[in-house]
């Protein structure tokens, strides 16, 4: 949807060189301008600090697909697998869970994570992750593989 004023649209309008974000009329706020839509997906951080400084997911790191590349999760190794969109509650669950194991919390920024960490020193294939949204969205898979050290 555009939203327009006397036919200039707010979308894309400036002010003396700087970006219209919000418009207010007698210190109402009467218009923003939306941020992108964050997908639902399971977001990968090495670090909480990075979650925590991260609320959009743009810095997250590459889940693994094989056992010789991406960020990981690698054997013997701490990650935090967080929920993208922020104020859902729901829960994680996952396959191959003898070789990983986590704990549900929230992050700084409102996404329910899982602090998981990684309980085998071997490379293993064909592990995923699962969150529910108790919401009634529908629930978002990642599929991973443990990489070697």
């Amino acid at each position: 949807m555009s939203v327009k004023i006397n036919n200039v649209d707010l979308g894309s309008c400036s002010y003396n060189g700087n970006e219209v974000t919000e418009i207010l009329v007698n210190g109402i706020q009467v218009w923003q301008k939306s941020s992108p839509a964050i997908e639902p997906a399971i977001l990968l951080y090495k670090t909480k600090s990075d979650m925590d400084n991260d609320p959009t997911g743009a810095k997250a790191a590459t889940w693994s697909t094989n056992t010789y590349s991406g960020d990981g999760p690698a054997a013997y190794d701490y990650f935090y697998a967080c929920y993208s969109i922020a104020g859902v509650d729901g829960n994680f669950s996952g396959y191959n869970t003898k070789y990983w194991t986590g704990t549900l919390q929230t992050d700084a920024n409102g996404r329910k994570y899982l602090k998981g960490e990684v309980t085998t020193g071997r490379s293993k294939t064909g592990q995923y992750i699962i969150f529910t949204p108790s919401n009634g969205d529908p629930e978002v898979r990642q599929d991973f593989c443990i990489i070697s050290i």
